[in-house]
């Protein structure tokens, strides 16, 4: 995708210096409507994205190289901003996450999530929000994978008593 060029008819109002991006992304194809890629996409629309300015994957947030993030990640310039749906749409660890912001950061690309009020990188606040909701969805997924393994086990258990 070539970079547009920086003029006002494709920019939002709010950020005539750059240009505003959005990235949404599903583990998979038939990821439920609830939050599948048309929601996210609809959301970042709201949020003044140019639907043309909109970057989807359909894999796992644990996978790194993600196809078009790493595309985005190339794209970007200095006064651009990234914009998500919700955090876990971009990374699933803390470590994953902060290292994403830390290349925009390195960019002077500016990072913002909808769902997660107060994440904007480009103030203190933000940078130590974003620290603490990358925590708390790293610890998330954690108790879901440990949830998920205990009831393999235990399906596992109850097949073999029959």
């Amino acid at each position: 995708m070539a970079r547009p060029k920086k003029t006002a008819s494709t920019t939002p109002k709010s950020d005539l210096l750059g240009i505003v991006y959005g990235y949404a992304r599903v583990s998979t194809q038939d990821q439920s409507e609830k939050y599948g890629l048309e929601v996210q996409i609809a959301e970042l629309e709201r949020h003044g994205i140019d639907r043309s300015h909109i970057f989807t994957d359909i894999e796992s947030g644990a996978v790194r190289d993600r196809p078009n993030l790493v595309k985005l990640i190339e794209l970007v310039q200095t006064g651009d901003t990234i914009v998500i749906p919700k955090l876990d749409r971009l990374a699933r660890s803390m470590l994953h996450l902060l290292q994403i912001v830390e290349q925009l950061n390195e960019k002077g690309v500016k990072f913002k999530s909808i769902n997660d009020s107060g994440i904007d990188t480009t103030t203190p606040s933000g940078k130590l929000f974003l620290g603490i909701m990358a925590s708390i969805a790293e610890f998330e997924r954690a108790i879901i994978k440990e949830r998920t393994k205990k009831g393999i086990q235990a399906k596992i258990a109850k097949e073999g008593k029959s």
